[in-house]
C-alpha cells in the first residue's frame, strides 16, 4: 500500500509540475487572466476536472508559480554565498538573472497579476520583500561602514531599474546587459568596502 501511495504521489506531482509550466508559458505571454484552463487541460491531455482538483482556480496556480519563482530565487541568493562569489558578482549574477526573468516573462503578466489577481499580487510582493530582505542581509556588511546600507542598496535597485529600461537603454546605444554590468561596476566602486 506505502509503494502505490508514494506512485501515486509522485505521478500526481509530475502533473502538478506539468500544469504551473504550461500556465507559466501562456500566461507569461498572454497575461494570467486569458489562460483558458480548459483549453490547456486538452493541451495537456488531461481530464478538465482532473486539474481542477489539482487546482480549482487561475489564483491557485499562480500561487504555486510565485512560490516556485520565490524559492528558485531564495536559492540563487544561497548559492553565491555558497560559493563565496565576492558582492560585486553576485549582483551582477541576480540581476541578469532577473532581467532574463523580466524579458521572458511579458509587462502583461506583471500588469494582470497586479489588477485581476490582488492577493497572489500580495504574496508577490511579500516574496519580493522577503528576498530583499535576505540581499541586504547578505551585502550589508559589505558596504562601506560611511554608507547606510539601506540607501546603498535603494540606490543601486534605483540604478539597476533605469538601466533595464530598453527605451532608455537605446538612446544612449548600449543594450540592457552591458548597462546593468556598467551600474554596478560604478556603484560597487563607490558602495563597497
Amino acid at each position: 500500500m506505502g509503494l502505490l501511495y508514494q506512485d501515486n504521489e509522485r505521478q500526481r506531482m509530475a502533473l502538478r509540475e506539468r500544469i504551473i509550466k504550461a500556465f507559466e508559458v501562456k500566461a507569461f505571454s498572454e497575461g494570467p487572466s486569458s489562460v483558458s484552463l480548459g483549453c490547456m487541460a486538452k493541451e495537456l491531455d488531461i481530464d478538465t476536472a482532473t486539474l481542477f482538483k489539482i487546482f480549482p482556480t487561475k489564483s491557485d496556480i499562480l500561487v504555486a508559480l510565485i512560490r516556485q519563482l520565490s524559492t528558485a530565487w531564495e536559492y540563487e541568493q544561497e548559492r553565491g554565498i555558497i560559493e563565496d562569489l565576492p558582492p560585486r558578482d553576485r549582483i551582477e549574477r541576480h540581476t541578469l538573472a532577473w532581467l532574463k526573468l523580466k524579458r521572458e516573462h511579458g509587462p502583461i503578466f506583471w500588469q494582470q497579476l497586479r489588477d485581476d489577481f490582488h492577493e497572489v499580487y500580495k504574496l508577490y510582493q511579500s516574496e519580493r520583500k522577503a528576498y530583499f530582505e535576505r540581499a541586504k542581509k547578505n551585502l550589508g556588511g559589505a558596504i562601506r561602514d560611511d554608507l547606510t546600507p539601506l540607501l546603498a542598496l535603494s540606490n543601486l535597485l534605483a540604478l539597476l531599474k533605469n538601466c533595464s529600461d530598453y527605451a532608455m537603454c537605446e538612446r544612449v546605444g548600449v543594450n540592457p546587459e552591458d548597462a546593468i554590468k556598467q551600474a554596478i561596476d560604478m556603484w560597487a566602486k563607490g558602495a563597497l568596502k
